[in-house]
């Protein structure tokens, strides 16, 4: 069995420690032990930017003359890519990421899966919390904003984590979206029932100003990606609309 290397690590100031491994070619994140994301399986992060760069892609009639996206989070540089290779340029795509080794990792040790992604003209870092960037932006800053923070509001990354699914941070994400911007979680949940394989699910919320004013509802398109052993098996998509009660 070839052996996990450790690349890098880095501890928080909450105590919580990140560290970087390699096995067998691919690169893996892990969190207390535990593992958070890696290169083997990367297609959901993709999907994140699919679905919330859809009115943005080069060549659309929707598109605005200059799209400006909103990563929530880093992570392994996937969404950051796919949505670079979506927008086209001219452009403009902030990252909120708070720990800063991993911004390092990315410029480092993740080059050989991604490239210099953080070297490109559009992609402009932003060191620091998701809610306090948000809570500094203008109003209408964004057409697209793409959040991958959490596993889920009930499994925190850090618990400071938890008023990113409040009503009032709803809010404020309305505000600094365009008329017709997209907002887009990533969201997962590990299945318990006789597969044992892992669901992946991608809450994707289309956000409209005039639906949110008048009828404070939003359209959820929910899909759910089945991988085992680090397989994609298929993707299962539909859509509700709830009442978010702000």
């Amino acid at each position: 069995m070839k052996p996990y290397v450790k690349l890098a690590e880095s501890t928080m100031p909450d105590g919580t420690i990140y560290s970087l491994h390699k096995h067998d070619g691919k690169i893996y994140l892990k969190y207390n032990g535990f593992e958070l994301m890696s290169t083997a399986l990367t297609y959901s992060e993709q999907m994140l930017a699919d679905y919330g760069c859809q009115a943005l892609k080069e060549g659309k009639g929707s598109r605005p003359s200059h799209p400006k996206v909103l990563i929530g989070g880093l992570g392994l540089g996937f969404t950051l890519k796919r949505t670079l290779e979506l927008v086209g340029s001219p452009a403009t795509v902030d990252v909120a990421e708070l720990m800063p080794p991993l911004i390092d990792w990315n410029r480092t040790h993740l080059v050989e899966h991604n490239g210099p992604l953080l070297e490109d003209p559009r992609t402009h870092i932003m060191q620091g919390d998701l809610y306090n960037i948000i809570s500094d932006a203008n109003p209408a800053s964004y057409d697209s904003l793409l959040l991958d923070i959490d596993n889920t509001p009930d499994d925190l990354i850090t618990s400071g984590n938890s008023r990113l699914y409040s009503p009032g941070f709803l809010d404020k994400l309305r505000n600094v979206l365009t008329e017709k911007g997209c907002l887009s979680y990533w969201l997962g949940i590990k299945r318990v029932g006789s597969f044992g394989d892992f669901i992946y699910v991608i809450y994707s919320i289309i956000v409209v100003v005039g639906v949110f004013f008048i009828t404070n509802t939003i359209k959820v398109s929910v899909f759910v990606l089945v991988g085992i052993k680090g397989e994609l098996i298929r993707s299962i998509g539909g859509a509700i609309t709830i009442g978010i009660g702000i």
